[in-house]
């Protein structure tokens, strides 16, 4: 089953953080990322920062919460959870 999550930041694999993007996910795995534009269908709005990172030969994203947008680096509280 899709699902699409969006967050104000986007870290990507490579460590470049993108504002405002949407996650698209199939069985737990990132198949898609684009920047967010306007009002996208069936989008779950996340705060914080959506994280991807390789695993062997697919890409899993994580939700970083709270996070400290002044440093662009998680605090002692950030939680980090594997998105669905």
């Amino acid at each position: 089953m899709k699902r699409r999550f969006a967050s104000h930041y986007l870290i990507t694999t490579d460590g470049d953080y993108l504002k405002y993007y949407i996650v698209e996910l199939d069985n737990n795995c990132v198949i898609n990322y684009f920047p967010m534009q306007d009002e996208t269908e069936a989008v779950e709005w996340i705060p914080g920062v959506i994280e991807l990172k390789k695993e062997k030969d697919k890409t899993i994203a994580f939700h970083l919460f709270p996070f400290d947008f002044i440093s662009m680096k998680p605090v002692g509280e950030t939680q980090r959870r594997q998105l669905p």
